[in-house]
């Protein structure tokens, strides 16, 4: 089997595990040592590389891209490898530095942060039931064996509904807003007129273009008047 068949069998099998966005295999290294490199979605967790027959299993932010659209390797292959070669190449530069005798470097998976969630957050009736159980007072006391007590309630219940209330709930027609802008050109209209507007363009290099929503709209104009010149009307293609 050439080695060729070997990394596209194992970008089939990363792209099929749950989590994965995209993936890409490479041979590297003189002994052709197998290393995969994935995008996840958020809050997956990196799989095993043994468990598709890797060497390495390295999660990037986003898979870099040639000018076709095709997976850039040639980038990919720049990424250093954490392995225990690395390491020790560390270990060497570290303790090549004045003053440091002996280091150890150890790899070690990221551990992601989460942002705090309240309560309320998570149960939309719990400021009535914090109240009640604080008795409508402010007591710090109160309030800390409230958000405590609804804590383990919440624990208690996990697969069961937090609240009463519906998902869903229906009620009169809304009173469309005249202002409102209906349409794109209606909304660019507005968004010319506000003071600052503006719209940041990223490309593939991270590199950024600030544009006001002012400009932008000279610019819809602009192409809009090249086209009706043409003598294209509503709805028509060029």
């Amino acid at each position: 089997m050439h080695d060729t068949d070997r990394t596209d069998g194992a970008e089939t099998a990363l792209r099929a595990l749950p989590g994965v966005l995209d993936a890409c295999v490479l041979a590297r290294g003189p002994d052709g040592r197998r290393v995969g490199y994935v995008t996840l979605r958020d809050g997956a967790a990196l799989p095993p590389a043994d468990g598709v027959g890797l060497t390495a299993l390295l999660r990037i932010n986003r898979m870099p891209r040639t000018a076709d659209g095709a997976i850039d390797r040639t980038a990919l292959a720049r990424v250093p490898v954490w392995d225990d070669a690395l390491s020790a190449a560390w270990r060497d530069r570290l303790t090549a530095t004045p003053g440091i005798a002996d280091a150890a470097v150890l790899v070690q998976p990221a551990a992601p942060t989460r942002p705090r969630l309240h309560l309320a957050d998570l149960l939309p009736d719990h400021a009535e039931t914090e109240e009640a159980q604080d008795g409508g007072g402010n007591h710090p006391a109160h309030t800390h064996a409230a958000h405590t007590h609804a804590a383990h309630a919440v624990r208690a219940t996990i697969g069961q509904p937090l609240s009463d209330r519906p998902a869903l709930s229906r009620g009169p027609d809304l009173a469309p807003d005249p202002a409102f802008p209906w349409t794109l050109a209606a909304a660019l209209d507005r968004a010319a007129g506000t003071a600052g507007a503006r719209l940041v363009h990223v490309a593939d290099d991270f590199t950024e273009t600030v544009e006001s929503y002012a400009a932008l709209r000279d610019r819809a104009l602009r192409a809009l008047g090249g086209l009706r010149g043409l003598g294209l009307e509503r709805g028509e293609r060029p």
